[in-house]
Formats: C-alpha cells, sequence, structure tokens
C-alpha cells in the first residue's frame, strides 16, 4: 500500500514558517507581468514567493499533479533557503521534483521514528 502524504498548510524550513496558498489569476497576472515579452511560461501551476514565505499551487482534477507542482516549488524554496543562485535553476528544480514525486510514490507501508 502506498503512503498517503499531503500538502502541508505550512511547514518550518530552516528557521522559517512557509506557507502553501491556493495559485489565483491574480498571481499568475502578476508573475507573466514580470516575464519579458516572448518568453512567457505555457501554463502556470505553482509560484514560490521567496519574499514572503509562501508556496502557491493550482487546484487542479489531479492530486498527483498537485503534489508533484508542490515539490516542484519546495526545490525552489529550498535552493532560496540554503542561499545557492544555481544556473539553470527552472529545469535542475523540475529534475528535483520529478525525483522526489518518484520516490515519494514508491514507498510502501510506514514506520515511526521516536
Amino acid at each position: 500500500m502506498a503512503v498517503n502524504i499531503s500538502i502541508p498548510l505550512e511547514f518550518e524550513l530552516i528557521n522559517r514558517t512557509w506557507h502553501v496558498k491556493e495559485l489565483t489569476e491574480r498571481h499568475e497576472r502578476k508573475l507573466l507581468a514580470e516575464y519579458p515579452h516572448g518568453e512567457e511560461p505555457k501554463g502556470i501551476w505553482g509560484l514560490c514567493d521567496p519574499e514572503h514565505a509562501v508556496i502557491y499551487i493550482r487546484k487542479s482534477s489531479s492530486k498527483d499533479h498537485m503534489m508533484h507542482t508542490f515539490l516542484h516549488e519546495l526545490g525552489h524554496a529550498l535552493f532560496y533557503a540554503l542561499g545557492w543562485d544555481v544556473e539553470n535553476e527552472e529545469e535542475k528544480v523540475d529534475a528535483l521534483g520529478a525525483a522526489l514525486h518518484q520516490w515519494l510514490k514508491s514507498k510502501r507501508g510506514s514506520f515511526t521514528v521516536a
């Protein structure tokens, strides 16, 4: 049986509380306005706002897709929290999120660490 893991509403990351909220049309318009003309992303499913310690996730019909998006945005949060200025960050965060998602989906059963 696979482990059931939920997207948290808040979590601690390197001594800072982060919140997870729904991505709205207003957030998407703001993000698109920051992209240079012609470089807009095709679809925005999540957004990491390190200044306010918020990860925004668009509600989708698939919980699996929402978890994948959360893990991708968590990658951005980790890079920011660790102070890593990484070349090709989007590519690396996407690979990290996909790997974490695959790992979580592969887990069977659970145990408690005391």
